[in-house]
């Protein structure tokens, strides 16, 4: 069965690579940042783990996964079938959203704006605001952190750090689709790279290494959406985002425990394996455990309604569910709960069934998928929208394949705040200023 879920994972791989080029748009002229490759490459991804799992329980190692002890034909064959079931929903529906066009008016006017001798100020504006709103609410409190115990004192911990507040929060997830819009300004590539880097080491302070990887992703769109990238370039950059993502796991997490980046990769193993074994991009493992052993009692609509009023502060609506990963973190291991807010993530496709079963988890996957299809058909043919478009669609599709609902609720949030604040503050400025012109 894993070497059918890798196949299976390979097709589905190489006809993200076909409908990606067949719809890229005039815009796109490489399938490489299309949304529908990075969910073909996490599938590929998650199909090479089924085939790691697959392999080590043929040969009976002994193997744990969020404490407990992972074994059973039965279970994995099981979670086999869940994924295929899933992902042909996810397939089903962005591929028929993409005949569909869903357009979005508050994004309808092509990214008009004031223009100088530099690009377009408009999209400049929600990211000045928020971090704006990071000086004056959060930079306190991170300087007092890091007096205290040195750069990367808040990066193991930021789960408690981020949770004693909704505003922290909220302003930590907006940066990433605030700098997506920024991205759109047609600004000097110098300035959209040293945006990058000072948002960047905001984020590896903070300890988001998924945050500085989708920065990374919106430098890259608006400087090579244009371009026909190579496949050789897109593997080096693949492979070194895992090997700078492994040093810096060491350097947040594991110096406590290990003297040397030889002993924790000793220990732990190489990257590679460290990734497909860790919660980091365990979903076969998740699949395997959490869809055959039901440690938490949710309701069928927890996740999305918890997601639906993630922000509001827990004091005003104290029946607020939880996320699944939160609720299956705290259950599992409430010492780690409690002392840094790390979660043990589920996935969306876990987390999916687990409450809605397999027709209801078919029925949102597709839905999901069908939205963004069709919001990425309607702003294919104008740039601005694209490049914001794809950006946002596989910062939405990370939260959901390797995080959960709850995670896609958080990310929607963020960037549903963005468009807003963008609209506002464009409004805004064009008003003042063209008042000021008629003066």
């Amino acid at each position: 069965m894993g070497v059918f879920a890798f196949v299976f994972s390979m097709l589905v791989f190489l006809y993200s690579i076909w409908l990606s080029r067949a719809t890229r748009g005039v815009f796109l002229a490489t399938p490489f940042f299309h949304p529908f490759f990075f969910f073909g490459l996490m599938t590929l991804l998650i199909g090479l783990d089924f085939l790691v799992l697959g392999n080590s329980l043929a040969n009976g190692d002994t193997i744990f996964f969020s404490k407990f002890l992972i074994v059973g034909d039965s279970d994995y064959t099981a979670a086999i079938m869940m994924f295929f079931i899933l992902t042909m929903s996810s397939v089903a529906g962005y591929s028929a959203g993409l005949l569909m066009p869903i357009r979005m008016p508050v994004m309808d006017r092509h990214f008009r704006g004031i223009r100088s001798g530099s690009g377009n100020l408009t999209p400049a504006l929600p990211l000045l605001f928020v971090l704006s709103a990071f000086a004056v609410f959060m930079m306190p409190t991170l300087f007092v952190e890091m007096a205290q115990g040195g750069i990367f004192a808040i990066a193991g911990v930021r789960g408690t750090f981020l949770s004693e507040n909704q505003v922290f929060s909220l302003i930590t997830m907006s940066m990433v689709p605030c700098y997506f819009l920024f991205c759109t300004g047609g600004y000097p590539y110098r300035t959209v790279f040293y945006m990058f880097i000072a948002l960047a080491f905001l984020q590896i302070v903070i300890g988001s290494r998924g945050s500085v990887v989708m920065l990374l992703l919106g430098l890259a769109v608006s400087r090579y959406h244009h371009h026909k990238v190579p496949l050789w370039a897109v593997t080096v950059t693949f492979f070194a985002l895992i090997l700078v993502g492994y040093y810096y796991t060491y350097l947040t997490r594991y110096t406590w425990k290990y003297g040397s980046i030889e002993e924790f990769w000793m220990k732990e193993g190489d990257p590679f394996t460290y990734i497909l074994k860790s919660p980091e991009l365990s979903i076969a493992e998740s699949m395997m455990l959490h869809l055959n052993i039901q440690l938490v009692e949710r309701e069928p609509f927890d996740s999305l309604l918890g997601a639906a009023v993630a922000y509001i502060p827990r004091s005003v609506i104290p029946w607020k569910p939880e996320g699944l990963s939160t609720a299956l973190t705290s259950f599992i291991d409430p010492l780690r709960w409690s002392l840094v807010k790390s979660e043990w993530t589920v996935s969306g496709y876990v987390n999916a069934i687990y409450e809605l079963g397999i027709i209801g988890a078919f029925v949102l996957n597709a839905a999901i998928f069908f939205l963004l299809g069709g919001l990425f058909a309607a702003g294919r043919k104008n740039r601005s929208i694209m490049i914001f478009g794809c950006c946002c669609q596989i910062y939405l599709m990370l939260g959901y394949l390797r995080g959960d609902i709850h995670n896609l609720g958080l990310r929607a949030w963020a960037l549903l705040v963005t468009i807003l604040l963008f609209k506002f503050l464009e409004t805004t400025f064009l008003t003042r200023f063209s008042s000021h012109r008629l003066e």
